[in-house]
């Protein structure tokens, strides 16, 4: 297939580009890695719940769109290895702050039983063995509800540990549904530029499903500025010194014009070219704002991990562009393996 031809060819770039960085940027390569494995897994996890939720509610309307989503899941197992190497050599590039004598005084002994190194890569094998595990199994609404529950719970204790903990001494409650939000906000626009890619393949998809995923990205749009302005404003209000930091970084120079360009893409393009009715019936228009919010996605978790290893001033690169144009291609070519399989009754 053609396509796929194109995306391995990009995905080699993106490879090519990652081993650049390693070479120019070397402070970059671990804290790229974590991103390289999250931001797909992401995709994978956010069309687990799209599949989970549509099993426990009975739904209908969406008969359409699961192949596909249910392609995406059978992506996951790559994407995961390369997170728990990431956490696993980065470990100590990541968290090593717990045991800097001095260096932070009011590092709780909790948190350095909690980020030490066995215990940590224990946790990430346990979520990753447990999601994969589950995604496999969302056949029935018993299979599916469980699979939310314990999403619901592991994702928030894993935005902790892998995003929140590379901050030194700062902490957010509502960090776990954050870490979610843009989750699933990133997988509708997924399935929503593989629906316009291949969607005139699938003769089950109807018209209707097309405005009804176009008004789920508009209203996840909103949950995600929704949770981003709740979790900055209480933060703001309070002004606790350990708090503020987090966004004093990420809110001077460059890095609050990332910032600007996060809300965005996340929030202002998919809120106002959503608007209209006719817009979320058109897949050109899905297609396109499908990537300005995949684009968004991976700058939000480059906003989340980066600030502190790149400096007060973000130096992004090309090759760092290169490398997410590189993984959404893989992850792309993965997905289309997968389309065309057989795929079990209870999945479609």
């Amino acid at each position: 297939m053609r396509l796929r031809r194109i995306l391995l060819a990009i995905s080699v770039l993106g490879a090519a580009a990652l081993a650049f960085g390693a070479v120019v940027a070397p402070e970059k390569l671990r804290p790229s890695l974590l991103l390289v494995g999250f931001f797909p897994l992401s995709l994978s996890l956010g069309a687990g719940i799209f599949l989970a939720i549509e099993q426990v509610t009975g739904a209908r309307w969406s008969a359409g769109l699961r192949p596909l989503a249910s392609a995406m899941t059978r992506c996951y197992w790559p994407a995961a290895l390369v997170l728990l190497a990431a956490i696993a050599f980065g470990w100590k590039e990541f968290y090593a702050w717990i045991h800097v004598a001095g260096g932070h005084e009011h590092v709780a002994h909790s948190q350095q039983v909690w980020l030490a190194q066995g215990f940590l890569l224990a946790r990430t094998a346990v979520y990753l063995a447990v999601w994969g595990g589950l995604l496999g199994r969302i056949r029935s609404q018993a299979s599916a509800a469980f699979f939310l529950v314990a999403f619901g719970v592991t994702v928030s204790l894993a935005g902790f540990d892998w995003f929140m903990a590379l901050e030194p001494s700062w902490a957010s409650t509502m960090f776990g549904v954050y870490i979610f939000a843009g989750l699933f906000l990133g997988a509708l626009a997924a399935v929503a530029v593989g629906t316009a890619l291949l969607g005139r393949d699938e003769p089950g998809l109807a018209a209707v499903e097309i405005h009804d995923l176009g008004k789920l990205i508009f209203g996840f749009s909103m949950f995600w500025a929704y949770i981003w302005y709740c979790q900055y404003m209480l933060i703001w209000y309070t002004n606790v010194p350990e708090e503020i930091t987090y966004f004093l970084r990420r809110h001077v120079g460059g890095w609050a014009m990332l910032s600007m360009t996060n809300i965005g893409l996340n929030w202002l393009v998919p809120f106002f070219v959503l608007l209209p009715r006719w817009t979320k019936t058109d897949r050109k228009v899905l297609l396109r704002v499908g990537l300005v919010v995949l684009a968004g996605h991976w700058l939000d978790l480059y906003i989340m991990t980066m600030p502190r290893f790149a400096g007060a001033s973000p130096s992004f690169s090309v090759w760092e562009g290169l490398v997410f144009i590189g993984v959404l291609a893989a992850f792309w070519a993965m997905v289309l393996s997968q389309f065309g399989r057989p795929r079990k009754p209870a999945e479609a």
